[in-house]
């Protein structure tokens, strides 16, 4: 079958795009040649997202927890003197968690912590 330019431009676009991706058509071996296109796998791995990748030089990442380990969500907030790691301590507690005392640090661990994270649970 002959394409036209734009078209077979498109498609070399497409398999470069998806080669460099990593995407994999789901059914790659078995596929017709003339079949539609298939769903492709283009998510990144589960490993490689990283929820605090926004936050920069200067700044925590800090995962606020609701109060059943259920759901959280992930802020950057600028770093407090004293409290440059994630670890747990009433200054930090302070600085990172709310002040209103609707979340704090200390508190048991959730599964969906994240790795070198500061915690905050609600309460």
């Amino acid at each position: 079958m002959q394409y036209p330019v734009s078209m077979t431009r498109y498609l070399v676009a497409l398999a470069l795009a998806l080669s460099v991706s990593g995407c994999v058509a789901e059914d790659e071996d078995t596929a017709p040649v003339d079949a539609p296109l298939a769903i492709f796998d283009c998510y990144p791995p589960r490993d490689s997202f990283n929820p605090c990748g926004e936050c920069g030089p200067g700044t925590m990442c800090v995962q606020l927890l609701d109060g059943t380990c259920s759901s959280s969500q992930v802020m950057c907030k600028p770093i407090v003197t004293g409290c440059e790691q994630p670890v747990c301590s009433p200054d930090c507690d302070q600085a990172y968690c709310d002040p209103g005392g609707i979340s704090t640090c200390s508190a048991a661990p959730c599964p969906i912590d994240l790795p070198d994270v500061f915690h905050c649970y609600g309460v």
